[in-house]
């Protein structure tokens, strides 16, 4: 059963609030079929094919069936247009029809709402069905469509044009059956069974539906409102007449107390304080009828944050700016907030348009009478290699430094001191240490009693700079003649290594070798000969 039976059966169910008609859409375009609902091209074409209630998912009078061919434009439709139809509703758990080898079992007792000519609309290539009575649907049960057409002739094949046929989509099962005059479904079965088949026209059902004065919701103008974070909205201003059936719903992730009561309570979630707002819809259905509006609930987060206490030091008599307020509060504050003084404590406040949950932090002023200074530029002489601790580049500063700086490296010969404050009492914030490198030690020195060179200075200020050195002085015989702990270039050329020359313990003239130790941080160690002359 050819062209024009692969049917598109949408059920067109479209809704108007006076006596107008709900249209269902029923199937895809999966193909086309030769037979379903009919064969164009044969006659005396008989089928049943049944539509599930899950699929129209409707209840109400139906009122039409329309279904769609694969072809549009100018058509004879004299061979095909006379149709009987009926309908019939079936359990639910009856999804096919009940089959036998290539045949299946037909249905009886359909209720007639159809015996007439079919409409064609040329423009879709819609064939509809308008049932001269509606029958009465619910959708918890299937519905089998029962078509008889009896036209008395057939299409003739015109191979300049495309073969119309009606659209159709496939089910798993067999749910539906046909014959046609010429069509016999076999030799072994009776003449009245159906070839099974599992195509079923594609349909659109329409439905009538009586006249519903729709509901009127009434919210207040504008529909919105804003509350804090962690608090519930309860609606006031919303009415609604014809008393339809309530449901409140919401785009967010919040809770009603009751969705179906008109002056619910609404609890916003995290996700929702998260966004910022939610819209709450109110639906109102009377029958068939629905209605709905919407009302946005804002939802003030926490306010930003005010930081954490803090001191501010300034000078005597100096008032700070709000900016050096703001820069001395801890933690992370935002901007935006309020300052309040009193005397010299200032209070910052971080609050939203509804007063939520305001957030305080202190700032405590100090005046600091005090100054502090860098100190000034010095000089540092020390030996080649050498890295100066921070006590030796602070002891070389000049004028008077105070010791809660910093020191920076700028190169191998300039040290910066600098003091950080948030008082604007500091004298100087830099100074700088130049390094003198290369000093040597001195080789020579007479210990004759004339005051002059009596003692070996080996470094100046060595006891200070190196309190932990460590002095040996050896004869030319490598014997030890002197040895001393923190050496502080006091030697004068006695021995304690008890090997003189002279009861006075004098060692005598001529050329000695020492080892200088430093401990210090880089374990320096310093060798040479020192020259003893009278």
């Amino acid at each position: 059963m050819s062209v024009l039976k692969n049917t598109l059966l949408f059920f067109c169910l479209s809704f108007n609030f006076f006596l107008s008609a709900q249209k269902i859409s029923i199937g895809n375009n999966e193909g086309v079929s030769e037979n379903m609902p009919l064969a164009l091209h044969k006659n005396g074409n008989y089928s049943q094919f049944i539509y599930l209630g899950s699929e129209i998912k409707t209840s109400g009078n139906i009122k039409s069936l329309t279904f769609k061919l694969n072809t549009t434009g100018n058509l004879n439709i004299a061979s095909f247009n006379r149709w009987t139809l009926g309908l019939k509703e079936v359990a639910a758990t009856t999804t096919e029809l009940s089959t036998f080898r290539n045949s299946v079992t037909p249905f009886s007792g359909f209720t007639r709402v159809f015996d007439g000519y079919i409409q064609y609309n040329q423009a879709n290539g819609e064939v509809t069905v308008v049932f001269s009575t509606p029958f009465k649907y619910n959708h918890t049960k299937n519905l089998v469509v029962e078509i008889n057409e009896n036209s008395g002739g057939q299409m003739p094949y015109d191979y300049n044009k495309p073969t119309p046929k009606f659209q159709i989509f496939w089910t798993a099962g067999y749910r539906a059956g046909y014959r046609n005059k010429y069509g016999y479904v076999g030799s072994d079965h009776s003449y009245y069974g159906l070839l099974k088949e599992r195509k079923v026209p594609r349909v659109i059902i329409g439905f009538k539906q009586d006249e519903v004065t729709p509901p009127v919701i009434t919210m207040q103008n504008p529909a919105e409102a804003s509350i804090c974070k962690n608090n519930s909205f309860v609606f006031s201003d919303v009415s609604v007449t014809e008393n339809p059936n309530l449901k409140w719903t919401t785009d967010g992730a919040g809770v009603f107390e009751d969705d179906t009561k008109l002056l619910s309570k609404y609890t916003p979630s995290e996700q929702d304080a998260t966004k910022g707002f939610v819209i709450l819809t109110l639906t109102a259905t009377k029958e068939s009828v629905t209605v709905t509006k919407t009302f946005k609930l804002s939802i003030q987060a926490d306010v930003k944050s005010a930081g954490t206490d803090g001191i501010l030091t300034v000078c005597k008599g100096v008032n700070p700016t709000e900016k050096e307020l703001f820069d001395a509060l801890k933690g992370a504050p935002e901007t935006g907030g309020v300052w309040v003084s009193i005397g010299l404590v200032h209070t910052y406040t971080q609050t939203t348009s509804l007063g939520c949950n305001p957030q305080k932090a202190t700032i405590t002023v100090k005046e600091e009478t005090d100054v502090k200074s860098a100190g000034e530029d010095g000089v540092l002489s020390i030996l080649k290699d050498y890295e100066p601790t921070e006590e030796e580049l602070f002891a070389a500063l000049n004028g008077f430094a105070t010791t809660d700086g910093s020191w920076v490296k700028k190169n191998s010969n300039t040290y910066i001191y600098t003091i950080t404050s948030t008082s604007p009492c500091v004298k100087n914030t830099t100074a700088t240490i130049r390094i003198k490198r290369n000093q040597k030690t001195t080789n020579a020195f007479s210990p004759n009693g004339d005051g002059v060179n009596d003692t070996w200075m080996v470094l100046a200020d060595i006891a200070n700079k190196y309190p932990k050195n460590t002095m040996c002085i050896y004869n030319r015989h490598g014997n030890l003649v002197y040895k001393a702990l923190r050496y502080n270039n006091d030697w004068d050329g006695t021995s304690n290594g008890k090997i003189t020359l002279s009861k006075k313990s004098k060692l005598p003239a001529g050329s000695y070798v020492y080892i200088l130790e430093l401990n210090n941080a880089t374990k320096k160690v310093l060798k040479g000969w020192v020259y003893i002359n009278y």
